[in-house]
């Protein structure tokens, strides 16, 4: 539950923030509100990993 109290924090003081994504990226109000722990406003980059999360 951290990460509902940190990260918008320091993505707001962050110079870069960058959002790791484990299964798809989807579009814009595709998500439950609830799920979203950084505002996409804060984002600069998008990170996807493979579904193992190991990168080769």
């Amino acid at each position: 539950m951290a990460q509902r109290n940190f990260n918008p924090i320091m993505a707001t003081a962050a110079t870069v923030t960058i959002v790791e994504i484990e299964d798809q990226i989807v579009e814009v109000g595709e998500l439950d509100p609830d799920h979203i722990h950084v505002p996409g406003v804060y984002v600069n980059r998008l990170v996807k990993i493979p579904a193992d999360g190991i990168f080769e």
